[in-house]
């Protein structure tokens, strides 16, 4: 038998529910936000293509990566597409997301901006399709070093970008 989670009645409430379940460590509770054939992007890229894989991606990374992690919810904006189709965004910070090394939580916070596409079934609001990127504030893109790595850059700081944004 499952949990009945608290379902949104507004398409604002989807990420206002997704902290509050991520905040709780609770997987499933994330996955009810999401309708069967959802489809999540994470913040690498990564695409989990139902709600069972939306699932164990979280599950996996609240039981190891973020088991000590607090997400705060900054702000939502809805752009309404029709009565029933809504895209939200909504900006977030997870703190203590643990060391993959010393499996101590991190001093600094991470900042997230997050893209719902959200539609009304029934009497209740699900997520049909997620995107999580991450912010770095300054900073205008990425680039990909000799070595392979990555590092952000900001070429406004190096006169190279003659337009405002």
């Amino acid at each position: 038998m499952t949990t009945p989670y608290q379902k949104a009645n507004i398409p604002e409430e989807i990420p206002l529910l997704f902290t509050k379940a991520w905040n709780q460590y609770n997987a499933s509770f994330i996955a009810s936000l999401f309708t069967k054939d959802a489809d999540f992007v994470n913040v690498t890229g990564l695409r989990f293509r139902n709600k069972e894989r939306i699932f164990k991606a979280h599950d996996y990374g609240l039981k190891v990566i973020f088991n000590h992690s607090s997400m705060k919810l900054i702000s939502t904006d809805v752009k309404m597409l029709s009565d029933d189709i809504a895209i939200v965004h909504a900006r977030t910070s997870i703190s203590e997301q643990t060391d993959d090394i010393t499996e101590r939580p991190l001093a600094h916070p991470r900042h997230q901006q997050f893209t719902f596409v959200a539609q009304k079934t029934d009497k209740h609001w699900l997520c049909c399709a997620a995107h999580n990127t991450e912010v770095i504030e300054g900073m205008e893109t990425f680039k990909r070093n000799e070595d392979g790595s990555y590092s952000t850059v900001n070429y406004k700081k190096y006169g190279k970008n003659k337009t405002d944004s």
